[in-house]
């Protein structure tokens, strides 16, 4: 049994008990389990048998006992893990000569550990309260949300990308780790973060929701922080319209091949000849690209009752995909990409 609670003694052949007799028989808590070894005392047997209290309702009682116990050292356990929450609210109202540090906010993973939470939880909820949808994304890119004034609040895409960057580096001190591109609209509570972030995370669902909290709690988003969100998002927009652009010459001039009357038996559209074309180049497009030759995909008809595919049967690579035209299509780059061997010369 465990400590600090006495159930079962053993005192054969201590003649004492003997001389006690019925008073020691009657003494006896039974109904809570305990029991006593008397053998060669001196007691009469019936008297020893009672003493060892072997009856089923004993075994409940011990029973009883140890699941108290039980839930008993699991509070204590628990009370001891909040042992550092409580310090550093303890530090916060304790009379002291100086001031200590100011709290962090209610929107820090250390303000969600079990025993000091409540004022996070709480704030959270009016929160939502506020803005039941979160915070929220408009048709612009833009966010908004209303502050604890109950005036609107507008983010740009800038100004979300820089407080994103905080809400990172926030749960990364907490032990998070966060994938490259990890989807905003949910928050997985992941093994590695603290049991704070732990909380945290599983309260507010999303990593915008999270964002929404930052500035409800009047986090901003620092100047330099918006440059550089700024600069990174127009050197993106830069290069992908440049790909676009590429894309869709490439497309052009597919088209201006395989399109016209005279096409190409086997060949649904140049739109697919210009797909094809792009994952040979591995999608590195000069704007000088050169469109493959349909025989080079050795394209063969299905049965009308089949599905609409296309095959593609090279040395290296066997190839199905649906005859959609759409060179952009990702499922046709995995599809391809999956079955192709490594190469840098063109099929």
């Amino acid at each position: 049994m465990s400590w600090g609670r006495l159930q079962h003694v053993d005192i054969t052949g201590c003649m004492a008990a003997g001389v006690l007799g019925q008073e020691l028989v009657d003494m006896l808590p039974y109904h809570k389990g305990c029991c006593l070894e008397a053998a060669n005392t001196g007691l009469a047997d019936e008297h020893v048998v009672r003493l060892r209290n072997l009856a089923g309702q004993t075994e409940q009682a011990r029973a009883r006992v140890v699941e108290a116990e039980r839930q008993c050292q699991a509070a204590c356990n628990e009370y001891l893990a909040m042992q550092d929450a409580l310090e550093d609210l303890a530090n916060e109202q304790c009379e002291q000569q100086v001031p200590p540090a100011p709290p962090l906010p209610l929107h820090h993973p250390k303000r969600w550990r079990k025993g000091v939470d409540t004022p996070a939880r709480n704030e959270y909820a009016s929160f939502r309260s506020a803005n039941v949808s979160g915070l929220k994304r408009e048709d612009d890119g833009s966010w908004s949300m209303l502050g604890r004034s109950g005036a609107s609040i507008a983010l740009s895409t800038d100004e979300f990308a820089a407080l994103d960057e905080q809400r990172r580096n926030m749960l990364a001190g907490e032990g998070y780790e966060e994938g490259e591109r990890e989807d905003e609209e949910s928050a997985d509570a992941r093994p590695g973060g603290s049991a704070g972030c732990q909380a945290l995370l599983s309260e507010v669902q999303s990593f915008q929701n999270l964002v929404g909290f930052m500035v409800w709690n009047g986090a901003k988003a620092l100047a330099d922080d918006v440059q550089a969100a700024r600069r990174k998002r127009e050197e993106w927009e830069s290069l992908w319209a440049k790909r676009i652009e590429l894309q869709r010459k490439l497309g052009h001039a597919s088209k201006s091949v395989y399109d016209a009357s005279d096409r190409p038996a086997r060949v649904a559209s140049g739109q697919l000849i210009a797909h094809f074309t792009h994952l040979c180049l591995g999608g590195a497009l000069t704007g000088d690209d050169v469109v493959e030759p349909s025989q080079a995909f050795w394209f063969k008809a299905h049965q009308r009752n089949a599905p609409p595919s296309a095959m593609a049967r090279t040395g290296l690579a066997h190839c199905s995909c649906f005859w959609t035209g759409c060179y952009r299509c990702s499922c046709w780059e995995r599809v391809w990409q999956g079955q192709h061997a490594a190469r840098t010369e063109k099929l």
